[in-house]
């Protein structure tokens, strides 16, 4: 299976001391090979909606474009950079997609644009060339797959499984973003940990650690 992503410096300690690292935990290159791809820093920090977070947002758009016309016929995985594996996940993913185009994490009632498994099929090409040409006048690219969703056939993986605490945790504030004390126990099912509802690569990895601290105490 070929498991997309792509990161600048500003995300290159996640993606190499917590994504590529959990993921190799659990599979070997055979059986998840990474297409990662490096792009340059268009952000200061690389913080969520920040000036130039939309320029690093069209580079994320052509890798998802570039792995449809890779896996023509067949699935791939796209997962941002901030994302952890706790367990093997691959099948279920197919499962969970059925015969669908996509299936994609959840995101407070929301398709989540940083991970799903989708087929490399015309229909989805289609879909990401209107996300492509139109998402910089929609806010994000996120805001911009759910307006066009009715474009394929889609489907929300479970959000215990694929986990992230925008679905389970609520701010003081109104909000979902962590407010960096709180102390969150992740479910039991956890299969991957999607450290968003956070800002900055800095408080990601704290996040990171505190969901992984809590899991592995869950499980002993």
């Amino acid at each position: 299976m070929n498991i997309y992503t792509h990161y600048s410096d500003s995300h290159k300690e996640l993606y190499e001391n917590y994504f590529k690292k959990t993921l190799r935990e659990i599979y070997t290159k055979d059986e998840a090979c990474i297409r990662s791809a490096y792009h340059k820093q268009t952000t200061s920090e690389g913080k969520f909606m920040e000036a130039g977070w939309l320029d690093s947002m069209k580079y994320k758009l052509q890798v998802i474009l570039q792995a449809i016309e890779e896996n023509k016929d067949d699935y791939f995985i796209f997962a941002d950079t901030d994302i952890v594996f706790y367990q093997p996940f691959i099948e279920d993913l197919k499962n969970a997609i059925g015969d669908g185009d996509i299936a994609c994490q959840e995101d407070c009632n929301s398709l989540c644009a940083g991970f799903f498994i989708a087929r490399g099929n015309n229909k989805n090409k289609k879909l990401f060339t209107e996300i492509y040409n139109n998402f910089r006048q929609m806010v994000n690219d996120q805001v911009a797959l759910n307006h066009f969703k009715d474009m394929v056939s889609y489907k929300f993986l479970d959000r215990e499984k694929y986990y992230t605490i925008g679905n389970f945790f609520n701010n003081t504030d109104g909000t979902h973003k962590w407010d960096g004390v709180t102390n969150i126990i992740p479910p039991k099912e956890i299969k991957i940990h999607h450290a968003n509802y956070v800002v900055g690569a800095e408080d990601k990895i704290k996040l990171i650690k505190l969901i992984r601290t809590n899991y592995e105490n869950l499980v002993r």
